[in-house]
């Protein structure tokens, strides 16, 4: 039995191992690729001011970004006037109830005179 639990612990050290090597090798991939990223941004900014737009990426994703508030902002009026919809509708509703109640009254009223 001692002898599965020493097999045991050496499996589980040797996979601690393997899986902190994995963390190495993903820290310095997470690096390289930051560095490409930085690198490319740099490129394209030259590329930019080369063509004369200058620019153009943060104009593009703040039209984006506003596109998507834009579109946002649509669908919270368009459930507004879907609310305000039903509650006229219960108004008229509520108006018409009252309406075939007072119909009757008038009638009377107007037969007395």
């Amino acid at each position: 039995m001692q002898q599965k639990d020493i097999d045991q612990g050496q499996r589980s050290k040797t996979s601690f191992v393997a899986l902190q090597n994995e963390i190495v090798v993903l820290k310095k991939t997470e690096e390289i690729l930051r560095n490409r990223l930085s690198q490319f941004e740099l490129h394209l900014n030259s590329r930019e001011t080369r063509a004369g737009v200058q620019g153009y990426r943060g104009i593009q994703n703040k039209l984006e970004k506003i596109s998507e508030q834009t579109a946002q902002l649509d669908l919270e009026k368009g459930q507004t006037l879907n609310e305000l919809s039903n509650i006229i509708q219960k108004i008229v509703n509520e108006l018409e109830g009252k309406k075939t109640i007072i119909k009757p009254l008038v009638r009377l009223l107007i037969a007395e005179k």
